[in-house]
């Protein structure tokens, strides 16, 4: 999933005026098959879920795309039509729940980073209550890993954060 640096500009967000045009390059770096839902729905964010199967162990992974709908007023990082999709997607029964997304998702701005922030975290973790869920972010330079306690959302909740592979 994309950052801002992939997106185009630091910590820009629905005003980009070169959003389109950076999804499309983004796209095409990845090699996105060109019939994908990623790849044919232009103008739009790149959010996407898949569901794995691999020796009786079902995986659910969600892509979630924190840029393209990102309203900096009101902080809501998703947009409507993101947060619905989600919404129908939480539904589906998984072993292994994988979330994907380009800011931390669990630590609040204690120090000057983006992050999803606290109401959206809340939001996303109201839609899996009671699920184990990894979470995989990045944006920052560095790596990390956090936990939320179990009595916070009656699951475990665990993030990983991955920094560049440009940096060291």
């Amino acid at each position: 999933m994309w950052d801002d640096h992939d997106y185009g500009k630091n910590d820009a967000g629905s005003e980009f005026i070169g959003k389109n045009q950076q999804r499309q390059l983004y796209l095409n770096f990845l090699d996105e098959p060109r019939d994908s839902e990623r790849y044919t729905q232009v103008g739009t964010p790149i959010y996407q879920d898949y569901l794995i199967s691999h020796s009786n162990t079902t995986i659910h992974v969600i892509l979630l795309d924190c840029r393209f709908e990102y309203d900096k007023r009101s902080g809501d990082r998703l947009g409507a039509t993101q947060w619905r999709w989600l919404e129908s997607v939480s539904k589906l029964s998984a072993d292994v729940t994988i979330i994907a997304l380009g800011v931390q998702a669990i630590p609040d701005r204690l120090i000057v980073m983006e992050s999803l922030g606290v109401e959206n975290r809340l939001k996303l973790l109201n839609l899996f209550v009671e699920r184990d869920i990894l979470i995989l972010s990045g944006d920052v330079h560095y790596a990390q890993s956090y936990r939320l306690p179990t009595e916070v959302t009656g699951s475990l909740v665990y993030e990983v954060t991955s920094s560049g592979l440009s940096h060291t």
